[in-house]
């Protein structure tokens, strides 16, 4: 009902729109001859004012970057309505981006991002080392989804666009060193060196770390360690007056810790776990004293599972072990008990080239991209250090759940794209895009090794038109055709032991096979597509409706170890061969089990009503939107324990039949009749629904384990727990700037944003976890003397305690980062 009741004063406020045009004008006398800088964007791959582009679209330029000192994209929140800029836990350096309630917050790279990062015209298709270094912006705007159609593949939640400062024709040499708590520590050098008269380069070079906000019990020693460096170099060549090329060359690192991950207690209760015993038909006990809803089980019920008939009892030896399963509270915030090491390598290059040139037929654009990625981390993901130290997490019970994953992650995308402005009244902009990719996972943990790997194939012709009707009426519609093949193959291997715990003695083509090779593969031909109309109401107001169709491409899931062959028969086999497996309550008969691993598309629909307005002689705009997002076959995420299993859990993508989210938004920017002083603030609302979800049993974990599987279940009608993930219904930014002139000609500016979001769910599974509504304050001051500034920047001033992720079915989450400060120095030479 509150959203209800917000919609509606929203509708009411962009129908009286255009009239309240007259009313502001007529108060422009509060004005001080202060306007509001116009903003230039690319959200239809054309350069427009920021106001006229009518779709949900918001931007900050290079003096609001300076003015609130960004570190890394982390610090993005406050950048629009509705935007959420998350973390990840199990890979280096992973962002976890929502826009409007709709993001990626997974791990596994053939898993697409639903909302695009794009750096400087390159397209990141993973969402790994996507927190970039906040260095050198110019600009950042977000584009609300579906953005399909000009913007590359799988953007149907939307995208982000940086800028980067562009190569110029004078020289600069500035420098940047910060210092702050945590023994934090930033430095920063920024070199323009004009070449020749059509030659210019610019080049970065970034280095950032701090000790880690967390305390280790185990090793009584700091957790979380930040360690980052990047290089760039960026040319710009004009060899003639229609022609120009740049290339960019772009080098990260990570040398950090992986995000600690923290025990967030026993929810089966003391001396319960979760119910592994259940594909060996283990019933828990009415009165057994653990949490009915989850299911739980006492260890010394769950010893008694087994098969008698061939003498099958893998849990006996937890008979009388309740007390290593009481550590029912969670861990307080920004504390962890990790006895494995937590380590995070990622090394990251990028390279592009983009041409333009004007020809006969419009402006041609032709840019050519690569990256190759590589990260390895070691990770403790069971939160605790295990069984034999007495304490023991009930969703491995008790041992150890330790990963190391070395990925290697390339990919090669070409677009070439021609502008036409055909006539007065039409613009065309239509183009080709290849994309390839190619992915490789080596996985060590529970014993054996996953080798897998996928290869991407993308094809895609797409066009956008506008039709300006009358001087004040356009009409604007576009497509994108995509064909695109995926290949998948998967393989384990045995640990072989010896002096190498992890890694054993030898190569894993020479150990022994777990499970053979399996390959799989599928294509898709599908269609993203637009409609807007926009009325230009008045110089100052532009209405519009948008329709938007998104495609996300489905695909095969990384980390599935084919859990779901594992019935009896198939386990006796293995049990014969050495090999200690346990039967899985989601098995499903036959060798190939259910096909658990694969995933289908999903295809989201947009319709948007918005409003753009410019008041008081340019001093206030007003932009704000009510908006529908329905999307069918939703790829919803859940990792699940599998305890005996070939590893300790497994990911399974389910498709929901249809999710839905309405929402609207407002975006104010005021300068008030008060010298120096800026005013931006941001509110989001958001109603989620999961209209309709039947989908297999056996990938529907109870209490984070799988149950049986092979029946079509109607989560709704089963009562089932299910939620979206990161869906705020209210989520707000408040940002206040003061510039106040010194009389030496200096000036001391001040910038102070309030944040919050509303109670939102963090994790997509049937055990949802409901992360409380919190608010954060970040506050900067800086003394700015022209060629050089000192400045004081505070993050999280009030040391709110809130968490940024969670992974129920083993038992862990992680923290925002406590409060924070740092003293910088800026100069330029």
């Amino acid at each position: 009902m509150k959203n209800l009741l917000s919609f509606v004063v929203f509708g009411l406020f962009l129908s009286f729109s255009y009239s309240a045009i007259t009313v502001a004008q007529e108060s422009s006398e509060l004005a001080v001859g202060r306007q509001i800088d116009e903003i230039v964007v690319t959200s239809r791959k054309v350069e427009e004012n920021i106001q006229d582009v009518p779709l949900a679209v918001y931007a900050i330029d290079e003096k609001a970057l300076d003015d609130f000192r960004p570190t890394t994209m982390r610090d993005m929140d406050s950048l629009a309505p509705n935007l959420q800029v998350g973390m990840n836990s199990a890979s280096g350096n992973q962002s976890a981006i929502f826009v409007r309630g709709c993001g990626y917050a997974g791990v596994e790279k053939t898993n697409n991002p639903t909302v695009g990062l794009i750096v400087d015209g390159l397209f990141h298709g993973t969402n790994t080392g996507t927190l970039l270094d906040a260095f050198d912006w110019a600009k950042v705007q977000v584009n609300s989804g579906p953005q399909g159609v000009v913007y590359g593949k799988n953007t149907s939640c939307g995208n982000i666009v940086v800028e980067r400062v562009r190569p110029s024709d004078e020289f600069e040499f500035n420098t940047e060193i910060s210092a702050g708590n945590y023994d934090a520590y930033e430095m920063g050098i920024i070199l323009n060196i004009p070449i020749s008269d059509k030659v210019s380069s610019r080049w970065n070079i970034r280095k950032l770390e701090h000790e880690g906000y967390y305390y280790n019990r185990a090793t009584e020693a700091d957790s979380g360690r930040l360690d980052l460096a990047s290089i760039s170099a960026r040319f710009l060549i004009t060899p003639d007056e229609d022609t120009e090329i740049y290339l960019i060359a772009d080098a990260f690192y990570d040398r950090g810790d992986t995000a600690p991950v923290s025990y967030s207690g026993n929810p089966y209760g003391p001396g319960c776990v979760g119910n592994f015993g259940a594909g060996l038909g283990l019933v828990p006990g009415a009165n057994n004293g653990c949490n009915k809803a989850l299911g739980g089980v006492t260890v010394t019920e769950l010893s008694t599972a087994g098969i008698p008939a061939i003498g099958l009892f893998p849990f006996a030896g937890f008979k009388g072990l309740e007390g290593f399963f009481n550590i029912t509270e969670a861990f307080p915030p920004h504390v962890v008990s990790l006895d494995n090491p937590e380590q995070s390598d990622m090394d990251f290059q990028r390279l592009s080239l983009q041409v333009t040139t004007s020809t006969l037929l419009g402006e041609l654009s032709s840019t050519t991209s690569f990256v190759q990625l590589d990260d390895l981390v070691l990770q403790d993901f069971d939160a605790l250090p295990g069984f034999a130290k007495g304490q023991g997490n009930p969703a491995t019970l008790g041992g150890s759940l330790h990963t190391s994953r070395n990925q290697h992650y390339t990919q090669y995308s070409q677009e070439i794209r021609l502008n036409n402005q055909i006539t007065d009244q039409i613009n065309l902009t239509a183009g080709i895009y290849l994309w390839k990719d190619s992915i490789s996972l080596q996985q060590y943990s529970g014993g054996v090794i996953q080798t897998s790997g996928q290869d991407t194939e993308s094809y895609a012709i797409f066009a956008l038109a506008r039709y300006d009707v009358t001087d004040t009426v356009s009409l604007s519609g576009g497509f994108r055709y995509i064909d695109e093949k995926k290949t998948f193959h998967s393989q384990y291997n045995s640990i072989v032991p010896g002096e190498d715990p992890t890694y054993g003695s030898t190569a894993y083509e020479e150990a022994p096979i777990v499970l053979p090779r399996f390959d799989n593969g599928n294509s898709w031909d599908e269609y993203m597509g637009e409609a807007t109309v926009d009325w230009q109401a008045s110089e100052d107001s532009l209405i519009y409706l948008r329709y938007a169709r998104g495609f996300r491409s489905g695909g095969y899931s990384m980390r599935y170890a084919a859990s779901d062959t594992l019935n009896v028969a198939k386990v006796t086999e293995m049990n014969a061969k050495g090999f200690a497996l346990v039967p899985q309550a989601h098995a499903c008969a036959g060798s190939k089990g259910c096909g658990f691993g694969v995933f289908e598309p999903e295809v989201t629909e947009l319709v948007e009503l918005g409003a753009k307005n410019t008041f008081l002689d340019g001093t206030l705009r007003v932009n704000g939107a009510i908006f529908q997002t329905t999307t069918e076959n939703f790829q919803a995420q859940s990792i699940l324990v599998t305890q005996g299993a070939y590893r300790q859990t497994d990911t399974f993508i389910a498709n929901y039949d249809e999710t839905e989210i309405s929402g609207a938004e407002i975006s104010i920017h005021w300068l008030p009749p008060v010298d120096g002083l800026t005013v931006r603030f941001h509110l989001g609302l958001l109603d989620a629904k999961i209209n309709e979800a039947v989908v297999d049993s056996g990938l529907i974990g109870v209490g984070g384990a799988p149950q049986a599987g092979g029946t079509q279940l109607d989560l709704l009608a089963a009562g089932a727990p299910i939620q979206l993930a990161r869906v705020p219904e209210t989520s707000y930014a408040l940002t206040l700037l003061y510039e106040y002139p010194l009389p030496n000609g200096h000036s001391l500016n001040t910038n102070v944003t309030y944040r919050g979001f509303d109670d939102q769910n963090l994790t997509i599974s049937s055990f949802p976890d409901t992360e409380d509504q919190y608010e954060l304050l970040d506050a900067t001051i800086a003394y700015d003397a022209g060629d050089w500034s000192i400045a004081l920047i505070g993050r999280n001033l009030t040391d709110e305690e809130y968490r940024t992720h969670s992974l129920t079915s083993v038992r862990f989450q992680g923290w925002g980062d406590p409060a924070t400060w740092m003293l910088e120095i800026r100069n330029s030479w």
